[in-house]
């Protein structure tokens, strides 16, 4: 039976606390199963923090909405002129080498 667990002491909110166990009924492999590493912690990234996500969140709505104006005019001038966008799209499928 393999026990791991990383030690989340005090102060240290948010953290992952993990603990496994592996149980075999042949003791041949619970030596096999004794010599898995134990698992990463952390992998480099940095801690999650809710500020932060909702900062980068409000900045990315922002940015959008000031997208959103051009992209209903093109949508708009899509719709006025749909025949010459679909045979533009067409010839672009069957002819791309021709096209670009």
């Amino acid at each position: 039976c393999i026990s791991t667990s990383h030690d989340t002491g005090g102060g240290q909110a948010g953290h992952i606390r993990l603990r496994f166990r592996l149980h075999v009924e042949d003791p041949l492999d619970d030596m096999f199963a004794r010599c898995l590493p134990d698992p990463h912690l952390g992998h480099g990234y940095p801690a999650l923090d809710l500020n932060v996500l909702l900062s980068d969140l409000s900045i990315i709505s922002s940015s959008a909405s000031v997208l959103i104006a051009p992209v209903n005019k093109l949508r708009g001038m899509g719709y006025d002129h749909i025949t010459i966008v679909w045979i533009a799209l067409l010839l672009l499928i069957w002819y791309p080498i021709h096209v670009l």
